[in-house]
């Protein structure tokens, strides 16, 4: 490097001759978060202004705003983190709430949540081990013997058994299984296999398959996902979540080429629509996570929800009223097949991203 130099001439690194410390670190951290805060404190504000952000951006004032692309998955991944710490995902659960199910805890009489495949496991569990000693050589069954067994499973396994069996027999008086106190119903694609309690919380999906005669290779996929599923719930969902904001970028591209034909007069680049729906997602996923904030610090129950989601339905009309400049009628029909357009490409869109996530978790 030239002398008394500061910074190279080819990569333009800044010249240092000490080692790096932490000192060093911590104060290009803070220069980083101050350098993005510069920018975003502003941003995020004016985010929330319906089609302000990306009207600014496209006449040309890029430098005062972050890059949308990154600004937009900070966004996504602030707001599928707190989905996922304010939405139960952990287990497939059953209560008085659940399903219709009418239950109350044995121990304490309220209705309690419990983890229905961890207690059907313990369940099939003891079943097992009672079948096992029922096996056994009549000399084991002396009555003492008999006694201090069934005193080793009621320690172990008592309150689960019963709370198990009054769940499976309530589900059967509400018809909300096949009404066999020993078997349940899996929905495989267009069919229906029932299966033994103790096969489904006992045995592998291979075994399953291999017992009960499954050749098509669809239903053996559908069961061991299935089965995967009611194990373990929470990875399907965090799959799913974690792909969310790729569904949500898939669906501004397709809508992007909806807002082309519907404002193709205008002769705006695809790209320019592209950018107009980048910015207004990015302004009602950040409001969705700010709702979520607030909400968790004050409580204010179902009316702050009610304005919020009134707030992203009007939202669109006002930021396509700003952004393409047409008057009121025309952008509320067009706000209309937005809408209608939007709503089916969503669900379409979520439906597959769930099948493909299912398939793949």
């Amino acid at each position: 490097m030239p002398y008394k130099a500061k910074f190279c001439t080819r990569c333009g690194q800044k010249s240092t001759d000490n080692p790096l410390s932490l000192r060093v670190l911590f104060r290009q951290v803070w220069f980083r978060v101050l350098h993005l805060e510069s920018r975003s404190l502003l941003y995020i504000w004016q985010l929330l202004i319906p089609g302000f952000v990306a009207s600014e951006y496209l006449n040309g004032r890029r430098k005062r705003y972050p890059q949308p692309f990154r600004f937009f998955f900070i966004v996504m991944f602030l707001f599928l983190l707190t989905l996922n710490h304010r939405i139960d995902t952990g287990a497939i659960k059953a209560s008085s709430s659940y399903n219709g199910v009418k239950m109350d805890d044995d121990l304490s009489g309220n209705g309690k949540e419990f983890n229905l495949y961890q207690l059907g496991k313990r369940y099939t569990e003891s079943v097992r081990l009672r079948q096992t000693f029922d096996s056994l050589p009549a000399a084991y069954h002396q009555p003492i013997v008999q006694e201090a067994f069934d005193s080793l499973i009621e320690r172990t396994y008592g309150n689960d058994f019963r709370r198990f069996s009054t769940f499976w027999e309530t589900a059967n008086a509400q018809n909300m299984n096949n009404g066999s106190t020993d078997s349940i119903d899996f929905n495989i694609g267009f069919k229906r296999l029932r299966i033994a309690i103790m096969d489904a919380f006992q045995s592998d999906a291979e075994t399953i398959i291999e017992k009960y005669g499954m050749t098509n290779w669809l239903d053996q996929v559908l069961l061991r996902q299935g089965l995967k599923t009611m194990e373990d719930p929470s990875t399907l969902m965090k799959s799913y979540l974690g792909s969310l904001a790729w569904t949500i970028l898939v669906l501004i591209g397709l809508m992007a080429g909806i807002m082309t034909l519907l404002y193709w007069r205008q002769d705006r680049y695809y790209v320019e629509h592209f950018m107009f729906l980048l910015h207004e997602h990015t302004g009602y996923f950040l409001l969705l996570t700010l709702a979520f904030w607030f909400s968790y610090l004050i409580p204010l129950g179902w009316m702050m929800w009610l304005v919020v989601i009134l707030w992203l339905i009007l939202a669109p009309f006002l930021a396509m009223y700003r952004f393409y400049g047409q008057g009121i009628g025309i952008t509320l029909l067009k706000g209309v097949v937005y809408l209608v357009f939007y709503t089916t490409g969503f669900f379409a869109l979520f439906v597959l991203g769930l099948l493909i996530v299912f398939f793949l978790f």
